[in-house]
């Protein structure tokens, strides 16, 4: 349709297709489309320079400028993917608080507890690099702590085991950066025995790559 012609013109920013080369239309703006365009932008944008992040939010406003609500908010947190990877976690967490205000606006507590989540983790990166500027958005542990214990909350709310364990591995790589082994070992293993629960192998794998990282590091 004609929306999802305009929905596939903004994920194909930077000359990258629609990863699936789905039509989106209707109902699947929501949840699984929209998730799927984040990943189109977020690839498209990766290439760099050649589709700056101000650049592309402008061509995805002008594309749709009556863009769903929810598809908006899935493409802001794409655009701050875009600049996590690309180190600028200034305008990261700048896109990801944008995201977060519009999902508290829809009301929708898993994106909420994501929004917070993603929002949060920005705080552990620039500690990783050893940045120590303090007027940054990303160099405030207790926010990070703030957001980490919202979002959790939320999760276990609505029984989300994965998005449980998610917080926990988020703690422990805080304390993994602080140069804290012993802390971040008490919160992979938290993380680990739930990601095995929900059956999330990737992040099960993940879990266990750093609980080991943080025993040696002891």
């Amino acid at each position: 349709g004609q929306e999802g012609g305009r929905v596939r013109r903004v994920v194909g920013l930077g000359g990258v297709p629609h990863a699936h080369g789905q039509e989106l239309t209707g109902d699947e703006h929501d949840h699984d489309a929209a998730r799927q365009a984040e990943r189109g932008v977020a690839a498209g944008d990766q290439l760099g320079p050649a589709c700056p992040e101000p650049d592309s939010l402008r061509v995805m406003e002008g594309a749709c400028p009556d863009l769903p609500a929810t598809l908006r908010a899935h493409l802001l947190e794409a655009l701050g993917g875009v600049a996590y990877w690309q180190a600028d976690h200034d305008t990261a967490a700048h896109r990801y608080e944008e995201a977060l205000a519009l999902w508290r606006t829809l009301g929708d507590r898993r994106e909420i507890a994501n929004a917070l989540y993603t929002r949060g983790f920005t705080d552990v990166i620039p500690q990783a690099e050893g940045l120590t500027r303090a007027d940054g958005p990303g160099h405030d542990p207790q926010r990070f702590f703030a957001l980490m214990d919202e979002a959790i909350a939320l999760f276990r709310e609505i029984g989300d085991g994965a998005g449980e364990a998610n917080i926990l591995w988020a703690r422990g790589t805080f304390h993994y950066f602080r140069n804290e082994p012993a802390e971040a070992e008490a919160w992979f293993r938290r993380s680990l025995d739930l990601y095995r629960t929900a059956g999330q192998r990737t992040m099960e794998a993940w879990a266990l790559h750093m609980l080991g990282t943080a025993e040696l590091k002891q």
